[in-house]
Order: C-alpha cells, then structure tokens, then sequence
C-alpha cells in the first residue's frame, strides 16, 4: 500500500505537469487518468456467492486469505449454519498429490495413529457388543497399515492406490467404515456422502478421525492448518458431523478424544 501511496503521489504530479489535455490526445489522457484510479474502482459491492460443501447452505463468508505451497492464495470460507471452515477451489491439489512425496515425509505418526484406531475398535466390540470378527472398509486408506495389523476382515479403498475397484467394494457389506484422517482432505463432500449412504446398511457403523474446529474460536497458527502444504481444505465442526448424520440417516453421532486422536462415531447402536 505504501509502494502504491508512492506511485499514485508520483503518477499524479508528472501526469498534471506533463499529461495534460493540450499534450495528449483525448484517448490518451482518459487511458492515462484511467491507470491511475483503476485500483479503487469497485465492480460489485457483494461478496461472490459459495455454497458450503458439507450442508450446502449459501450462508457462508470469507473468513481468511492465506499464502498455501508458498505461491497460492487460499480463500477460507466460513459456513454461519454449519460451522465449518473450507478453502475454496483448491487449484494447488493435483500439483500437491503429484509430487513424489512419502508417506515418511509428510506423516511419520501414521502407524501409530492407526494403532490407536486399531485399539479403539477392540473396545468398540465389547461396549457395542459386536460380532467378534467385523468386515471392515477402510476408506482412504493409504498403505493399507489396518489391514496389516487388525485380525478383522478389512478392504481397502483408496482412489489413490491400487486396491480394491469401487466396482468390487460395492459388493461387499460392512460392519464398519473408517475414515481415518480423511475428511479435512475432502473438496467434494457431497459425492463423498452419497458413496457412503450406498454402501453402509442400517447397522453400519462409521468410525471417523478428523480434529473438531470451534467457528468461534479460530487460530491460524493451529499446525492442522498446515498452510505449507495445503491438503487440509475442509474442517469439520460438530454441526457438521449432525448434518452427516441427517443425510446418512443415523440416530447418533458421538464425539470423543483417545490420546491424540479425536474419533466421531456414527451408529444406530447407540
């Protein structure tokens, strides 16, 4: 602004010394009149209308600007119905995803974090006294560390890696669903729901990991921003986890924390 306060100073004084009528042609002084006031022209006095991808309300508003990768500027928009916190068209991703970045590189917590999902199942069986051998989805699943690890039936689903098909997947029925650190990689949501409500049942449970955010309460210097790498783009809050639950057609949804996870579990057993 300051560089600009500059030139607009300078800009002024050679244009009423030298840039005057009996100088330049008429285009000419209007172009030249014109570079100067351009920047503070308004074309529209509203906000560009975006829908939420979560609720899909229109109730939503510019929250931050924030410089993702370094070299992007990512618009936050918050929804006032739901709570969440999404970036509007993530252009960065497929440059993102299509780097030859490890998993060691960016996610070095991952096998423990997947122990703990891992754990927190074994607890689920016995408090929701389920069967003890569970067909699992592990939807996103990466390397398929769960499946690894866990003496349950487990398929893995990742559009990233070459598992199972969707073709395939859609055959199977499933106790449980995990999404584990999944969500806040979503942009399109509400193609993500659909697929869910195709393959769960009505005694399905859907297990998921994602950090909760207060729309209230906001803090860019919260690492699960990670604005240098830009992959997180949508934050759920627990008015978003209700509207999951209305569109999935579940009586309950919970929300809880094991050690550095936070879980949200989606039944009709509870």
């Amino acid at each position: 602004m300051l560089l600009y306060s500059f030139f607009l100073k300078n800009i002024l004084f050679v244009k009423s010394k030298i840039f005057s009528k009996k100088h330049l042609h008429p285009l000419a002084y209007f172009l030249c009149s014109a570079l100067v006031f351009f920047p503070f022209l308004s074309f529209s006095s509203e906000p560009e209308n975006y829908s939420c991808r979560i609720c899909q309300s229109n109730a939503t508003s510019l929250f931050w600007e924030k410089l993702i990768r370094g070299k992007y500027m990512g618009e936050y928009y918050l929804c006032n119905k739901c709570g969440s916190l999404q970036v509007k068209d993530p252009i960065w991703l497929n440059e993102t995803y299509s780097e030859k970045i490890t998993f060691t590189d960016y996610d070095p917590g991952r096998f423990e974090r997947i122990k703990l999902v891992s754990s927190v199942i074994t607890g689920m069986k016995k408090n929701l006294k389920l069967k003890r051998k569970l067909n699992i989805l592990d939807f996103g699943s990466g390397e398929g560390i769960l499946k690894k690890i866990s003496k349950d039936n487990v398929t893995n689903y990742d559009p990233y890696f070459d598992y199972s098909s969707l073709e395939e997947v859609k055959k199977n029925k499933y106790d449980l669903i995990v999404c584990i650190e999944v969500l806040e990689h979503l942009e399109k949501v509400h193609e993500f729901l659909s697929l869910l409500k195709e393959l769960k049942s009505p005694d399905t449970i859907i297990l998921c990991t994602t950090e909760l955010i207060d729309p209230n309460n906001l803090d860019p210097a919260w690492p699960y921003f990670i604005f240098p790498i830009g992959t997180h783009i949508t934050f759920w809050s627990e008015k978003s986890f209700d509207c999951m639950k209305e569109y999935l057609n579940y009586k309950n949804v919970s929300h809880f924390r094991v050690k550095f996870l936070s879980f949200h579990l989606l039944s009709n057993h509870i």
